[in-house]
């Protein structure tokens, strides 16, 4: 073995500390001397490079050692005892709607899945995951026939438990000649068969289908078990002949309980509705006659009609001169969204209505649609008690009046209380029986707002005297000693005219639409375009994926094909979770 360790030459070194010449003598003997070191030098690499791998080899072997020894931690973990059921929930909240999975819920879900045996197991016993899907085509089902796609939908929907009402959502964003126009290459007919051949619906919405496709599953001779149908054509779907004779009956849709068309004309497209259990109807964007319309929504025709909502009427004409009106003693909740939308109320009288909500129906002073709207208003009966004005779009000084004709409302809701400086002069009859205001944005508030309430409030106890009931009005952000610095001291004065101030918050107002109860907010159209990607989908242990094309850092409704289209949510923008106390029989 050659040594590592080489002594100086004895003759050569003191040169190395100099730049003196050597002598000829002394050079000869340098080259054996390097050639001396370089042979060390290779022993040394040598030597280290035998060091390095058994380096490696101990880090390796220290590194399997660390892995076992948190494997055996994980045994103390307590996380190995927790219930099945807390996993479930983990799992659930790792969905934006674990009710209704879209494309990304589904791929989350499979990573889910991925965890262990255990998390697959749990997801797999989790019967609620499995019983609702929203689907895009031609997307989801790229290239495959119906025999495929049935089967598919079939092993979906099998562990969602035998006898469960079902949700699907089918949304149909082909926009080919051939499926404008109805024939055999529109793949939304590929998920016919299926629906078909289930036996109850909980909830089915075929939003932009072609005619031919809705007409497949509506105007099929065996009843569908139903309970929320949404039904919306492509748009600008012109051949409105294709749905003639559609009948939407007790007998076709036994169970059916919410309706929403969008799209379809039912007078004049030649569909009949007429329905003996409906509760909820949504129209949207109807064009046709004005008398078609009333005579559509009459007492006669939906006796058990309990609410009712208009969006984006557009085109109602009343070339005729309609002097009907829609009157019809069932309705208690009606949704009013869009300005022209306003119209038809010059024609409607519900003597029992109990909750009035507009949307986008903005307008100005001296303008036709306020003076409807007021007018309207100003006939609520007495079981009127709630108007929800957050989202009308309309400001403070067109809101106090509106809100003060409503005589016998008793909830209001708002998105600030800058309306309570324009509701005019107090009566002792003004406003007689309001209980809440309930402000959805972050407060306003100004010395002179709580100056003017509390003048308000006071000089309406002077005149009508001590009420029975408080009237408490919920402001974001009021709290703390916020009353004290900006209420200039008006707040007992409020409290002695009877007035609460309530804080409140994000979770406060999402509650308090829940309280609405509108059944129409499951259906959540959108007629006018949605997400059109590219993504073709695969099936891999039951669950849709496309890791290979999605980008989990990029938001899919921040791609560069889609754009902010209108959408039947956006006035609201509820949450579905509680929709389920709907299915229950």
């Amino acid at each position: 073995m050659t040594s590592l360790v080489v002594a100086p030459h004895s003759e050569l070194a003191p040169y190395t500390l100099g730049n003196e010449a050597v002598p000829e003598h002394l050079l000869s003997k340098c080259k054996p001397h390097l050639d001396a070191l370089e042979n060390a030098v290779l022993a040394a690499d040598s030597e280290l490079e035998l060091l390095q791998k058994r380096i490696q080899q101990l880090i390796l072997a220290k590194d399997n050692i660390k892995r076992q020894q948190q494997a055996y931690t994980t045994l103390f973990s307590p996380f190995r005892i927790t219930p099945n059921e807390i996993i479930a929930c983990i799992i659930q909240s790792t969905l934006s709607d674990p009710y209704l999975l879209d494309r990304t819920d589904r791929i989350m879900l499979r990573k889910m899945m991925s965890v262990c045996r255990r998390w697959r197991d749990v997801a797999s016993q989790s019967p609620q995951l499995w019983r609702g899907l929203d689907l895009t085509l031609p997307n989801d089902f790229h290239g495959k026939d119906d025999q495929v796609v049935t089967t598919l939908l079939s092993s979906w929907f099998a562990r969602g438990g035998k006898g469960a009402p079902l949700r699907l959502r089918v949304r149909d964003t082909n926009r080919n000649l051939f499926a404008m126009l109805g024939r055999s290459f529109d793949i939304s007919r590929s998920v016919v068969p299926f629906i078909l051949s289930s036996p109850h619906w909980g909830e089915l919405e075929l939003l932009e289908c072609n005619a031919p496709v809705i007409l497949a599953i509506v105007a099929n001779p065996s009843p569908i078990e139903v309970k929320c149908l949404s039904l919306s054509l492509t748009p600008n779907w012109n051949d409105s002949g294709d749905m003639g004779g559609i009948k939407f009956t007790e007998e076709t849709l036994p169970r059916l309980e919410s309706l929403s068309l969008g799209n379809i004309i039912p007078p004049t497209g030649g569909i009949s509705l007429e329905h003996t259990v409906l509760v909820s109807l949504h129209i949207h964007k109807f064009e046709g006659q004005l008398q078609s319309l009333i005579s559509t929504l009459s007492e006669e025709r939906l006796p058990r009609l309990e609410e009712l909502v208009l969006e984006r009427l557009e085109e109602i004409s009343d070339s005729d001169g309609c002097r009907s009106t829609l009157a019809h003693s069932a309705v208690k909740r009606l949704v009013v969204i869009g300005a022209n939308t306003v119209a038809l109320l010059n024609h409607c009288m519900f003597p029992n209505l109990e909750l009035l909500r507009l949307c986008n129906i903005k307008y100005s002073k001296g303008s036709s649609r306020k003076t409807t709207v007021e007018a309207f208003v100003r006939r609520l009966p007495n079981s009127f008690h709630s108007l929800s004005l957050e989202d009308s779009k309309l400001d403070a000084p067109m809101l106090g009046p509106l809100v003060v004709l409503a005589s016998a409302v008793r909830n209001v809701h708002v998105r600030s209380p800058a309306f309570l400086n324009h509701i005019g002069k107090a009566s002792d009859n003004t406003l007689r029986n309001l209980e809440a205001v309930y402000c959805h944005e972050s407060n306003y508030s100004s010395e002179g707002l709580f100056k003017h309430l509390s003048a308000w409030f006071s000089r309406r106890k002077s005149l009508r005297g001590p009420a029975s009931k408080r009237i408490t009005i919920y402001m974001h952000g009021f709290g703390g000693d916020f009353p004290v610095s900006r209420s200039g001291g008006h707040i007992s004065t409020l409290r002695e005219a009877g007035v609460d101030l309530q804080n409140c918050n994000t979770e406060s107002v999402a509650e308090w639409k829940l309280a609405y109860k509108i059944r129409a907010h499951h259906h959540r159209l959108e007629t006018d375009g949605g997400l059109e990607t590219g993504l073709s989908h695969r099936w891999m242990d039951h669950v849709w994926s496309s890791d290979e094309d999605l980008n989990e850092d990029t938001d899919p409704y921040q791609s560069d094909d889609y754009h902010d289209r209108y959408r039947y949510g956006s006035p609201y923008g509820y949450s579905t979770s509680y929709s389920d106390m709907y299915y229950s029989d």
